[in-house]
C-alpha cells in the first residue's frame, strides 16, 4: 500500500506547528497538506524530509513525485562522471585540451617535485634527485655536467 504525503506527516510524529517551524513554512499550510488538499512542491517536500532527518526519496514517493520502484532501482551515473568508462586515449586528449586552454606559463616552467601532481608517482625522491651525479658506473671515467645537473 502506497502511503500518502499526509500519512508521511502523520507517521513523522510531529504536530502541525512543530512540523511547520521545522520546515519553515506557516501551520495553514501544513493544515492543508495534512487534510491532502494541497501537495506541495518537490523543494518542499525534500525540505520537510531534511528537517526531520529522513528520507527525501521516501518523502517525494508519499507526495507522488516518485514512484516506490524507482527509488529501489540501482542509481546509475551519467558517464561523464565516471573516469573509469573513459578510454585512455580519451582521457589524455581531455588533459591536452584543459592544457591547451590553460592561461600562462604551464608548459614552459618545470614541475616542482613537491607538487602535489607527483604524490601518487613513484621513482625518485628529491634526495635521490641531488644525489644523480655521483650514481655513474664506476668505470666511467667522466661524467658530463649539462644544464640540469644539480
Amino acid at each position: 500500500m502506497k502511503m500518502t504525503w499526509s500519512e508521511y506527516l502523520a507517521d513523522l510524529g510531529q504536530n502541525q506547528a512543530q512540523i511547520a517551524r521545522s520546515s519553515g513554512v506557516s501551520q495553514a499550510t501544513v493544515s492543508r497538506w495534512l487534510s491532502g488538499d494541497v501537495i506541495p512542491d518537490a523543494e518542499k517536500v525534500v525540505g520537510v524530509a531534511r528537517a526531520f532527518e529522513e528520507s527525501p526519496l521516501v518523502a517525494l514517493v508519499a507526495a507522488g513525485y516518485l514512484e516506490a520502484n524507482e527509488i529501489h532501482a540501482a542509481v546509475q551515473m551519467p558517464r561523464r562522471y565516471l573516469l573509469r568508462s573513459f578510454t585512455e586515449l580519451e582521457l589524455a586528449q581531455e588533459m591536452l585540451r584543459r592544457v591547451a586552454d590553460a592561461k600562462g606559463d604551464l608548459l614552459e616552467r618545470p614541475m616542482d617535485v613537491d607538487h602535489p601532481a607527483w604524490s601518487g608517482v613513484g621513482g625518485a625522491a628529491q634526495d635521490d634527485v641531488e644525489a644523480l651525479p655521483h650514481a655513474a658506473k664506476g668505470d666511467a671515467e667522466e661524467v658530463e655536467e649539462d644544464d640540469h645537473t644539480p
